[in-house]
């Protein structure tokens, strides 16, 4: 049996050619890019995660304000533990997502979504890793507080 992906992958790292440039003045290295429109202080988004205040009490709120502080964006995900509109609060001057699990209940999609742009998030990121909601794993956004 062929591994094609392998193989695949090989191939192209044959083609890439390593050109290390040295004695290259990198006082200045700037990190700052533009995305949607946006300048952010470096290519990073910090990414949704679900249930964040099991892992700390302070859970995405934190983050909001960690990624507001450090100038990237931060995701809210639909499996917070908590609200939009709690996470805006902390992190007012923050440029903060929100991450949707799409159900097959349209009305909670936009009821969630409703929630998330009332509370200032205006990028939408669709996740499409979990075609199957665990069992009793909640599908919209927390309410707790």
């Amino acid at each position: 049996m062929k591994e094609f992906s392998m193989a695949r992958a090989v191939e192209a790292f044959e083609r890439v050619e390593f050109s290390p440039r040295v004695l290259r003045d990198v006082a200045e290295a700037p990190t700052a890019v533009e995305i949607l429109g946006r300048r952010i202080a470096m290519p990073v988004v910090l990414g949704p995660t679900g249930f964040t205040r099991m892992m700390h009490r302070k859970g995405e709120r934190a983050v909001a304000r960690a990624a507001e502080r450090a100038g990237v964006p931060y995701t809210l995900s639909t499996m917070g533990t908590t609200t939009a509109a709690s996470v805006a609060a902390a992190a007012p001057g923050g440029w903060n997502w929100f991450q949707l699990y799409v159900v097959r209940d349209r009305a909670r999609n936009l009821e969630t979504l409703s929630l998330a742009r009332e509370a200032g998030m205006d990028v939408l990121v669709v996740t499409v890793d979990v075609p199957v909601a665990g069992a009793g794993i909640p599908v919209c956004m927390s309410s707790l507080e």
